[in-house]
């Protein structure tokens, strides 16, 4: 039952028990947490945000956040631009609003929803993936969306573990990565 918060930057945030809940408002904490249910939330820059226990919350606002949580029922929540989320757990909900996310889930029974722009996805055969697409407005002056779609992995139409994008409204398969 650990409740660990921090304002400030540079922190370095460890737990290892049950349904710890830790905070950190600073750029660049480095979170840690091997418990079961631990809810981590983090709204700096460049967090880098670790979770080995079951039925992880995990939440950051901050750019460039790097997550990773290795238990299964994980809710992975991220706002920021850049962020590079993975996920080996089974049944993952794994959200990002953020532009340029990079996210990978190897579990079963995934679901990953891309709402920023430039974003990437890839899972394993039996998720989900939602991505979106956006195209500059000149009259508006700003990116709009302009496709949201979402596909199941089968295997055969949408590969497993491989990243997608979302181009003319279909999903492409990045080579590059």
């Amino acid at each position: 039952g650990a409740k660990i918060g921090s304002s400030g930057d540079g922190a370095q945030i460890g737990s290892s028990g049950d349904d710890a809940q830790i905070g950190s408002s600073g750029n660049d904490a480095q979170i840690g947490s091997s418990g079961n249910g631990a809810k981590i939330g983090s709204s700096g820059n460049g967090a880098q945000i670790g979770s080995s226990g079951y039925g992880a919350k995990i939440g950051s606002s901050g750019d460039g956040a790097q997550i990773g949580s290795s238990g299964d029922g994980a809710k992975i929540g991220s706002s920021g631009d850049d962020a590079q989320i993975g996920s080996s757990g089974d049944d993952a909900q794994i959200g990002s609003s953020g532009n340029g996310a990079k996210i990978d889930s190897t579990g079963e029974g995934c679901v990953i929803m891309c709402a920023g722009i430039n974003s990437v996805a890839k899972a394993s055969k039996g998720s989900w993936i939602t991505l979106s697409e956006w195209s500059y407005s000149e009259g508006k002056q700003r990116y709009i969306p302009i496709c949201v779609k979402t596909e199941f992995v089968d295997g055969e139409k949408i590969k497993a573990d491989t990243y997608y994008s979302l181009k003319g409204g279909v999903f492409v398969e990045c080579i590059n990565d």
